[in-house]
């Protein structure tokens, strides 16, 4: 990560604050964000990836099932009033 680096040419700029800076740059961080290594974090912007390797369950990332259609009717019977077809 960056951070901004600021330069004053006078002290009474520096006192000001970085608004009065006469010129920044960004220099090389030494901490690191606490956002940028969460799981949010790369939910959203860096993304995941799922394979066979890192699932919870060890199987595929997508699995498709495959079922016979079905339908439901209503029937006048005592027992039930759903029949399906």
């Amino acid at each position: 990560m960056d951070e901004y680096e600021y330069y004053y040419n006078t002290e009474a700029n520096a006192n000001r604050g970085p608004l009065h800076a006469d010129s920044s740059s960004f220099k090389r961080s030494d901490v690191q964000s606490i956002a940028y290594s969460t799981n949010l974090y790369r939910a959203f912007y860096q993304g995941t990836l799922l394979t066979k390797d890192n699932t919870i369950d060890g199987k595929e990332p997508i699995e498709v099932n495959q079922v016979q259609p079905t339908t439901i009717t209503t029937q006048d019977s005592d027992i039930s009033k759903l029949r399906t077809e």
